[in-house]
């Protein structure tokens, strides 16, 4: 076993020993590499694990639901999944010494077989005996476990594939782009996002579509002065859609530019300085970004999707009175004591009614208010941490 400091030179000794002594080398480097990838490869980043740990805590939560809290009631479910994983690991140690077959593979295959016999014995007495005592989760939701999880180590392969740089070929080292800007009128948000374009490539293009033909009126005499020179196209939309004829000139415009070119989306969006204020837009920029996130290019092309942000000022507060100041400035206070207070009732109420053995109906309302008061709570920490 070697333990050290990273980049000690561990896993280079260990492999010399392994060399000289004919040793089976466990390393830790080698397993994440195998299942994660190499440093350089992109397919590492696997949210699954997280995901994973996730899943795992509401299944187990579930369980507890589905029987009741009651521990005895999960030993048949505990032996069956500690018998399994036994038999499995024993088996795979057989399959590892027969395809190797190193200095002394019969007598460790020998045992190993002889440990996947005897829980492999034990594992299908459990089944049988328990089997309606909570053994069936096991033996009918495993199968599903193991389809599931052979999807997505198929998955990671193919994204490993697709991924590696074998056959690629090294890209040019000049790019020019095709930049499109779509506009919904002329404003302060807007010209950040013209400038930008500007500086990405002198063949730029803004694109309104028109849902109102007095709007776009105004839009070609304001142009005239705000749009920096770059030419307006208007996309007629006679069902008031904004998204599809874009895509659709998206689409034909693929066909028409250059394939040394990369087409570029030059997205202007305007953030509000509250985030209750999300709530009063259309938030048309975001339908943008999804759509074009999500599409793929009939002609094989990379669109490139570019937001500029444009971040509104937060109001002016109006001057208030020093008691009144006082006032709003122990609001909050006085609004997390009465928050706690809820709570401590709501709890106390609780235990009381489980331990006085009162009524389901009192338990339930009990328990319903302390979810609610917790959810809120929840709920103001968030909203609070997103205003700072």
């Amino acid at each position: 076993m070697m333990v050290g400091i990273p980049g000690s030179g561990k896993s280079t000794l260990a492999e010399k020993l392994a060399a000289e002594k004919e040793a089976v080398l466990v390393s830790t480097d080698r397993l994440r590499a195998e299942l994660a990838g190499s440093a350089e490869d992109r397919s590492r980043d696997r949210l699954v694990f997280a995901n994973g740990i996730v899943a795992l805590a509401v299944l187990a939560g579930g369980l507890i639901v589905l029987f009741d809290a009651r521990t005895h009631a999960l030993i048949p479910l505990y032996a069956v999944g500690v018998f399994l994983s036994f038999t499995l690991s024993q088996s795979g140690m057989v399959r590892r010494w027969w395809r190797r077959r190193g200095r002394g593979w019969v007598h460790s295959l020998l045992i190993n077989l002889a440990g996947a016999a005897a829980t492999a014995v034990v594992l299908g007495v459990v089944l049988v005996a328990k089997f309606a005592q909570g053994a069936w989760i096991v033996a009918g939701v495993l199968p599903l476990f193991v389809a599931a999880m052979r999807a997505v180590y198929g998955h990671y392969l193919q994204l490993r594939r697709e991924l590696s740089l074998a056959g690629a070929r090294p890209p040019a080292a000049e790019v020019h782009h095709k930049v499109v800007v779509p506009v919904g009128g002329i404003n302060r948000a807007v010209l950040p996002a013209l400038r930008y374009a500007c500086s990405l490539s002198d063949d730029v293009t803004a694109v309104h579509v028109e849902v109102d033909p007095e709007e776009t009126a105004q839009l070609r005499e304001r142009w005239q002065t705000w749009g920096l020179g770059i030419p307006l196209r208007v996309l007629p939309s006679p069902y008031r859609s904004v998204l599809g004829p874009f895509l659709d000139y998206l689409a034909e415009l693929e066909w028409r530019v250059g394939f040394d070119q990369y087409l570029t989306i030059v997205l202007p969006e305007f953030v509000p300085s509250r985030w209750w204020h999300f709530l009063l837009h259309n938030q048309t920029a975001l339908l943008f970004k999804a759509a074009l996130f999500l599409r793929r290019s009939r002609a094989g092309r990379i669109t490139v999707v570019t937001d500029v942000p444009y971040y509104l000022s937060p109001p002016a507060e109006p001057e208030v009175a020093p008691v009144a100041a006082a006032e709003v400035a122990a609001a909050p206070a006085r609004g997390a004591v009465a928050l706690l207070a809820g709570l401590l009732l709501a709890a106390a109420g609780l235990a009381l009614a489980l331990t006085r053995g009162w009524a389901p109906l009192w338990q339930a309302l009990f328990g319903l208010a302390l979810l609610l008061q917790v959810a809120l709570a929840a709920f103001l920490l968030f909203v609070r941490s997103l205003a700072r």
